[in-house]
Order: C-alpha cells, then structure tokens, then sequence
C-alpha cells in the first residue's frame, strides 16, 4: 500500500467512526477529491523541502572543502610567515654584524684621526721652525757679497796650493808611535791620512795611546792643517800588529 493510499484509508476510517444524529458516516459516500488533491500538493512540496534539502547537504558539503582548503592555506601561510620570520633574523644577525664593523671602523678612523692630528703637530712644529731659518737666511749676506768673499778665497786659500803634492804608504807597527811620516814635506800646507786596514787605529803627538788619541776608523780619513808638524798612529787592535795606511800632503 502505497503513502497516499494508507492517508486515504486512515481518513475514511475515522470518518466511518463519526455519526451524526445516529446516522453512521460509513454509509455516507463523501467526495475526498479535494483532501487528495491537497494531499497531492502536500506530497509534491515534501518532494520539493527534499529537493532543497539536498541542495543544502551539497552546499555544506561545498563550505566544508572550502573551510579545509582555507585552513590548508592558512597552514602555508604560518610556514611563510615562519620562514620570514627565520630570514628577519639573519638579515638583523647581519645587520648586527655591520653595526659592530662600523665600531671597529669607527675605532680605526678615530686612531687615524689622532695619528694626523699630531702629524698636523709636528708638521706645524717644522713649519715654524722653517719660518725661524728662512728668517735667519734673510739676513745672511746677499749674492754679490758671497762673491766678494769667493774672490778673496780663490786668491787667498786656494793660491796657496800652488806647491807639491806628495803620498805615502806607511805601516803602523802595533802600539809602538808610528810616525805619519818621519820627514813632513817642505812648506807643507796640508795633511790627509787614510785608514786602509780593516780595523781602527789612533793618532796624535809621539806618546799617542787608544786613551788619548783620536780614531780613525776602518776606510775613513783624518786632516788637519799640521804645518811642519809630525803625526803619530798606533794599532791597538788584538792579535793585530799592524795596519796600513795612506798619507797625502799639500805644500
């Protein structure tokens, strides 16, 4: 049996119990075409809440993808923000890093700064001490009077060596006075003796010792305007007994 035949059943049921002034109703034929039809319609619209029902079952269905696919999203979304917030730290790591080699640069410059600071001192210091010369070379003599006394010179100094020049190769002997040489050269005007040996000697009068006498280091020379004077060397060098040297004179 069908829902609209059972609906159909149960009203003609009730209905055959009700009587009126003792008339059953059972044996009334009663026309139920309109309770059908309104049954009818109420079937239809039953299909109908069914129908959208669905239509909401599939609609919650399309919310449910949609909420998991957002919180799929969301859940990349906080493995991006993650992930920034990793590289924000390396780059203020980094910035970190900079900010203490500006301090060290900072530290550098500033020795930098101190260094030409007391350059600028020194250089200031010279400066001055410049100003003092070129303040004492104003007043020495102009070119004409240095050409005056050149003059003089060439006819006074130099005019004198005129006469004979003459070497010797002589051998100090140990710390014996050696003379440089025995017999000075006539009218001598001028001495130089060279140290050829390879360690210093001494020279002076005739009781020349390394106390008292002037050195006379290996390869230099010693001059002096002896006159007729005679010089003595000695060599006080240990395990050395004696060492050479050369001897111009300028009459």
């Amino acid at each position: 049996m069908s829902y609209d035949q059972y609906r159909h059943k149960e009203i003609l049921d009730r209905m055959g119990a009700i009587t009126i002034s003792g008339v059953e109703l059972g044996d009334v034929e009663i026309d139920n075409s309109g309770v059908e039809s309104r049954l009818d319609t109420v079937n239809n619209n039953l299909g109908t809440i069914e129908i959208s029902v669905d239509a909401v079952n599939s609609s919650v269905g399309t919310v449910n993808t949609s909420v998991g696919t957002v919180n799929t999203n969301l859940g990349t979304l906080n493995t991006s923000v993650g992930t920034v917030n990793t590289s924000v730290g390396g780059v203020n790591t980094s910035i970190g890093t900079v900010n203490t080699n500006l301090g060290t640069l900072n530290t550098s410059v500033g020795s930098v700064n101190t260094s030409v600071g007391t350059s600028n001192t020194h250089l200031s210091s010279v400066s001055n001490k410049l100003t003092t010369a070129n303040a004492t070379l104003s007043g020495v003599a102009t070119n004409s009077t240095l050409s005056s006394v050149n003059t003089t010179l060439t006819s006074s100094v130099y005019g004198k060596y005129e006469g004979t020049v003459r070497t010797s190769d002589i051998t100090i002997s140990g710390t014996f006075p050696t003379p440089l040489p025995a017999s000075p050269l006539a009218n001598r005007r001028d001495y130089i003796v060279m140290n050829i040996s390879s360690h210093t000697i001494y020279v002076g009068g005739s009781t020349v010792t390394a106390s008292n006498g002037i050195p006379v280091v290996s390869g230099t020379v010693f001059s002096a305007p002896l006159g007729g004077a005679t010089l003595y060397g000695i060599s006080p060098a240990t395990n050395i007994t004696t060492a050479g040297v050369r001897v111009m004179e300028i009459s």
